[in-house]
């Protein structure tokens, strides 16, 4: 259920989609009037974001389905309603959280919308998660119960032990202007997993400053942005 918190009516309502508990604090933290529960293995329908649209006080709202497949979605949301709504495709809640953070409060929807989706594309994710059957996909072969790692949802690197295949995704992506890596633990979250990897990305990138920070995502063990 879409949650509000007791604070001023900024001009521009903003419904995000996020699992996880710590995902969601952080994008209410970040500006979010409402969190909408879903995300990856768990995409909420177009009345779970309409509900939410029509729920928020204001008469315009940004949408930020932070999934690939909720996009789409979203967007459907823009017809069946009688409010201004814009939908800037973040495909992660870090896509999502960077967005937040270009929100400009003294532009209007349609330049914050613009606004927003530059920002959004700032970022990449590395999302892994495991194989729930085996796959062959552009050069990548996992079987069943192997971890995976999905750049901006897109599969690019598996194997069994999930720091490598966070390394071998990194190693896909242009690092050479980036200057933070965030980590987000799932629920249930190895902490000796965790340990390994920010020890592995000290070692292999000592010019990249890199946070921790618990997301409670379920599914996903581990969400790494790099912005």
């Amino acid at each position: 259920r879409a949650r509000h918190e007791g604070r001023a009516v900024t001009p521009i309502g903003i419904v995000a989609v996020a699992s996880g508990a710590g995902l969601s604090d952080a994008l209410r933290g970040m500006g979010a009037t409402v969190v909408v529960p879903g995300g990856p293995t768990f995409n909420p329908s177009t009345q779970d974001i309409l509900t939410a649209v029509e729920s928020v006080p204001q008469q315009e709202v940004l949408v930020l389905p932070n999934d690939g497949n909720v996009i789409g979605t979203a967007q459907q949301v823009e017809k069946l309603t009688g409010k201004h709504v814009r939908v800037v495709p973040s495909r992660s809640v870090p896509q999502g959280i960077a967005a937040l953070a270009a929100y400009n409060f003294g532009a209007g929807l349609d330049d914050n919308a613009e606004l927003m989706t530059r920002a959004a594309a700032t970022v990449r994710t590395i999302e892994v998660t495991r194989a729930t059957r085996d796959a062959a996909i552009g050069g990548v072969t996992v079987h069943a119960g192997q971890y995976i790692g999905l750049i901006d949802g897109d599969l690019h690197a598996g194997g069994d032990d999930p720091v490598q295949v966070v390394l071998d995704s990194l190693g896909q992506i242009d690092l050479s202007t980036a200057d933070l890596v965030t980590i987000f633990t799932g629920e249930g979250s190895n902490p000796d997993i965790v340990r390994r990897l920010t020890e592995a990305l000290a070692a292999a990138y000592p010019d990249i400053e890199v946070e921790v920070t618990a997301g409670d995502q379920p599914h996903y063990p581990l969400i790494v942005a790099v912005e």
